[in-house]
């Protein structure tokens, strides 16, 4: 990518509040699993952080995060993804990787010695994750009512 283009993109660690189209992106992100809106409880989601990427100032993606203490072994902090989204039209081009590039240092940063995240199988990433380092661990389930 040539550095014009590269200059209308930014990433940084931001708080779910400075993503002001958080609803309209997290809206995308759920149309693509084809099950009921979600409705957000903010509060909680802002315990978090994200990495957000920015086009031209305005977001298009995020890796929203928790940095936490291990609920297995004491002492260990642990970073754990909760949702990642990048809009279609901004897929396939490394953005997603260079997010988790940040994402990883920031919690090392923070003394996290772990990444642990979830993804739908209904979009399902394992391909993604298995590029970015991670590997198969556990496997979640998930019963609606």
């Amino acid at each position: 990518m040539n550095q014009t283009i590269l200059d209308q993109y930014a990433i940084s660690i931001e708080k779910l509040a400075d993503i002001e189209n958080f609803d309209e992106l997290a809206l995308e992100h759920w149309g693509d699993f084809n099950t009921k809106k979600p409705k957000f409880n903010k509060a909680m989601l802002s315990i978090g952080k994200t990495v957000t990427l920015r086009h031209n100032s305005i977001p298009v993606g995020y890796v929203l995060f928790i940095v936490h203490n291990s609920p297995f072994y004491d002492g260990e902090k642990w970073c754990s993804v909760n949702m990642y989204y990048l809009q279609k039209s901004h897929r396939g081009q490394g953005f997603g990787s260079d997010m988790f590039y940040v994402l990883e240092n920031f919690a090392k940063e923070q003394g996290c010695v772990k990444i642990v995240s979830s993804f739908n199988l209904k979009q399902p990433l394992d391909s993604f994750y298995k590029k970015l380092g991670f590997s198969a661990t556990h496997v979640g389930l998930a019963k609606e009512f």
